[in-house]
């Protein structure tokens, strides 16, 4: 006698599928070298010294960067300006 609610064979692995696997891998690999670092990278917003000199004063420089002729600042709101 037969009993059909038990497998014939209850050793083996449940079935993955390999290749969906693989494709989401390759996306998020590209997603994370790609489109990732553009999304969240701070903006850089050009600005004159004279306006620099005037946020240094007011305290609202929280960080420089000195870069060459470049001088990159960042603002609490994390923006940084060039």
């Amino acid at each position: 006698m037969n009993n059909n609610n038990t497998p014939e064979n209850s050793s083996q692995s449940p079935n993955v599928n390999w290749r969906s696997l693989l494709w989401t891998f390759a996306l998020l690999l590209l997603l994370n070298s790609f489109v990732f670092p553009f999304l969240f990278k701070p903006k850089i917003i050009p600005t004159t010294y004279s306006n620099f000199i005037n946020k240094v004063d007011s305290s609202l420089v929280k960080k420089v960067n000195i870069d060459g002729n470049k001088i990159f600042f960042t603002t609490p709101n994390g923006t940084v300006d060039r």
